[in-house]
């Protein structure tokens, strides 16, 4: 998690954006609307969203974040390089 400073209301995440001393580490809260719901909730609209604006584009691709950022990085570049050369479909 995700976690708020309560004196400067600056976010740090425990995992990638730690606080950088124990001073603040101590004044961390989590954020009221870091709940599940919540979460689902702004998934949806992201979803809602990018699918409405996937229509206003002639070339869309997807790419599968979840492996490693050389494979991620990797099929981008391929398939920018596709659409480039003019083998996407879309």
């Amino acid at each position: 998690g995700r976690r708020q400073d309560s004196l400067t209301g600056k976010v740090y995440h425990l995992d990638w954006n730690p606080p950088p001393n124990d001073e603040i580490a101590q004044r961390l809260v989590t954020r009221s609307d870091d709940t599940i719901e919540s979460m689902k909730q702004r998934l949806k609209q992201f979803r809602e969203n990018a699918n409405a604006v996937k229509g206003c584009y002639n070339n869309t691709v997807e790419i599968d974040g979840l492996g490693t950022p050389e494979e991620v990085l990797w099929d981008i570049d391929t398939s920018l390089k596709r659409v480039a050369q003019g083998k996407h479909r879309v």
